[in-house]
């Protein structure tokens, strides 16, 4: 028996090729005759005319002053169950399987013939629904289950449904779909406008095989989406692309425990400071943050030389087509303390020296990373070009801009691999160092202090240069950082990160300028 759709308030409706809401159902007085009508707000909303009010009554509210509009019921187009919609597209997919051969007709001469290799076997399996494992349904108007246990006859294999851009209204009628699936691994409802369930919980069965949600262009919040996640508490993949996501809260204890995969690609988060909210998800191991608006990458409260507790198993971050312009925010990264794989293309700070410098800097920053941007990781090679640059910089007094980056990174954390030994004569390699380095002591972020010219010794090490800095300011501060900006790099400053490393180390010369920061 063919279930009878009934249109309420909330249904989805197509109308002339238009994806509508249906907010009013009933009769409008000022119109002659009993006639009922559907008043709906339009996803176009350069279709619709008004509000809700019509002829100064007021039937529905809209989002947009010019999204409703009032449509007779014959012009609206309901949809169909999930079983009718796999029915046409897979039975008739079969009848086109039916032949070996297919002809394409040419503009002149003969019609082209393929011959479809396999088509017999895949003929087979589309014909044996029973058997089918991956069901797409994107666009085919379904707008609900059908009647109950109808699915779980048809297609009890499948593992993988993909229902974007449909007609679906309700979460309890993707519920009633899912709970019939008893494979059901992998689902996208994607593209369909369905308002969060009032008791969510209540749905948790109908889910609880399900590890993959996709749930892009939704128009969701992320406090929508924490309140519809108890839906799906062993959710481990969650694809969020393009929502209105632009604040996040910390989930609680049970909220997304088991998730590993989390995309919020194309929200306007903006700050990183709303990305930490998520670093107590225990099991998340991959963060994309591609096109998020995100500028700056900080930890408050860590020390450059100390790993943060936020994100314990992220080991894949990808933040491309981002507006991040500072070295020192990737360098920030190197807190995480499981990340191996990287993904930062176009982004400012990535055109500032040629690609193969930038990658370069990127992967000295972060000593733990093994891929970067789909890349293998060659460490050896960087190793040795930062320590071919090392010696060129003592042995002809040469600090060019490229070669003081690549020279800050403190690498030998990782391997040991060159000047272990602070106090190793540099004699013994044929380089000779500088006794003496004048440089520029200032406080950019306090500018109630005067910048002061000093001579340092190259030997000496970044801790003492901070003892120094609080005797000269006479400050009682705990905690300090300096950063180096060179005479011949003005437009990049270097983090000396290192309390135990000299000063020559860092290439710090004549002319340079030492930032402090507390």
């Amino acid at each position: 028996m063919k279930e009878v759709f009934t249109v309420r308030p909330g249904s989805r409706v197509l109308c002339d090729g238009e994806f509508a809401t249906v907010r009013y159902v009933g009769e409008l007085p000022h119109i002659l005759g009993n006639d009922i009508w559907y008043g709906v707000e339009w996803d176009n909303v350069c279709r619709g005319r008004h509000n809700g009010t019509h002829h100064g009554v007021k039937y529905f509210d809209t989002s947009h002053p010019t999204s409703g509009s009032f449509i007779r019921p014959q012009k609206a187009d309901l949809g169909r169950t999930c079983l009718e919609a796999i029915v046409e597209r897979y039975r008739k997919e079969e009848n086109l399987l039916d032949v070996d051969v297919m002809r394409l007709p040419q503009k002149a001469g003969r019609d082209r013939v393929i011959e479809l290799v396999g088509a017999e076997k895949v003929g087979q399996k589309q014909s044996h629904l029973d058997k089918l494992e991956e069901v797409v349904l994107r666009d085919m108007r379904v707008n609900g289950a059908g009647q109950p246990g109808e699915l779980q006859t048809l297609i009890p294999s499948v593992t993988v449904l993909d229902l974007s851009r449909n007609l679906l209204s309700f979460w309890s009628e993707v519920a009633r779909i899912a709970e019939q699936l008893p494979c059901l691994r992998e689902l996208n409802v994607s593209e369909n406008l369905i308002p969060v369930p009032e008791h969510s919980e209540d749905l948790q069965p109908s889910f609880r095989t399900l590890k993959t949600l996709v749930l892009n262009k939704m128009s969701y919040s992320w406090e929508q989406v924490l309140t519809c996640s108890k839906m799906w508490p062993q959710i481990e993949r969650l694809e969020l692309w393009k929502n209105e996501i632009s604040l996040l809260f910390t989930p609680d204890s049970s909220t997304l425990q088991s998730l590993k995969y989390l995309s919020l690609e194309d929200n306007p988060l903006y700050s990183w400071q709303e990305v930490c909210k998520l670093g107590n998800l225990p099991r998340l191991e991959v963060l994309c943050l591609g096109n998020t608006t995100l500028s700056n990458i900080q930890f408050p409260g860590v020390k450059p030389n100390q790993k943060t507790d936020l994100f314990p198993a992220l080991h894949c971050l990808m933040i491309t087509h981002n507006r991040i312009t500072q070295w020192k925010d990737i360098a920030e990264l190197n807190k995480l303390v499981h990340l191996r794989e990287l993904r930062i293309s176009h982004n400012p700070v990535m055109t500032e020296f040629t690609p193969e410098t930038c990658r370069q800097l990127v992967i000295a920053k972060l000593d733990c990373l093994q891929r970067l941007n789909r890349e293998e990781v060659r460490r050896k090679k960087i190793l040795g070009l930062v320590d071919l640059e090392r010696k060129s910089l003592y042995r002809y007094n040469v600090v060019t801009m490229e070669a003081s980056c690549l020279c800050l990174c403190d690498l030998s954390t990782s391997k040991g691999n060159f000047y272990q030994d602070s106090g190793r004569s540099h004699e013994q390699n044929g380089m000779v160092p500088h006794r003496f380095e004048t440089v520029e002591i200032c406080t950019p972020n306090d500018p109630s202090f005067s910048p002061v010219i000093k001579k340092l010794p190259s030997t000496m090490t970044v801790g003492k240069v901070k003892a120094l800095v609080k005797r000269m300011y006479n400050v009682g501060v705990h905690e300090m950082s300096l950063g180096c900006v060179s005479s011949q790099a003005a437009n990049m400053e270097i983090e000396l990160d290192n309390d135990l490393r000299q000063l020559s180390f860092y290439s710090v010369g004549n002319g340079d300028r030492l930032c402090v920061y507390w």
